[in-house]
């Protein structure tokens, strides 16, 4: 339905835009993620940014030499402690990465509990978002 509507999809590819290499990778439920195909051709001296489904990538695109890798997948858990989701979220029974922001060796994650649901179509605790995400100088997410 994107394509239709004349968006790129970024399927294990990536584009440059505003000075940054922008890349996504298929979701592993669905087809078949390949960063290596996903980071191709990007000039060397751009900043990588990263679109990912599932936060387990991070890892890998770390490694890569991935600035900034943007992923949600768990929905912020969908049912968590109210006021601790970041924390204490069904999310983390799938991925110690379920949601908000994490940061090493000059890589940072965010990952978002967007707006959707997954399985039961309710939220307890970890309430939908949209998140606004600034990128300081170094291409690095800022709080």
């Amino acid at each position: 339905a994107l394509s239709a509507a004349g968006c790129r999809v970024l399927r294990n590819a990536g584009v440059v835009r505003s000075g940054l290499w922008v890349c996504g990778i298929e979701d592993r439920w669905r087809g078949r993620p390949e960063l290596g195909r996903a980071l191709a051709g990007c000039p060397p001296e751009l900043p990588k940014v990263l679109l990912s489904h599932h936060p387990n990538v991070w890892s890998s695109a770390r490694e890569a030499g991935v600035e900034v890798v943007l992923a949600g997948h768990v929905h912020g858990g969908q049912l968590a402690v109210p006021g601790l989701a970041d924390r204490f979220n069904l999310g983390l029974m799938s991925t110690p990465l379920a949601l908000g922001v994490f940061r090493d060796r000059g890589s940072t994650l965010v990952v978002s509990a967007g707006l959707g649901t997954t399985g039961p179509v309710f939220r307890l605790g970890a309430a939908p978002e949209i998140v606004l995400i600034e990128l300081g100088p170094d291409c690095r997410a800022t709080d």
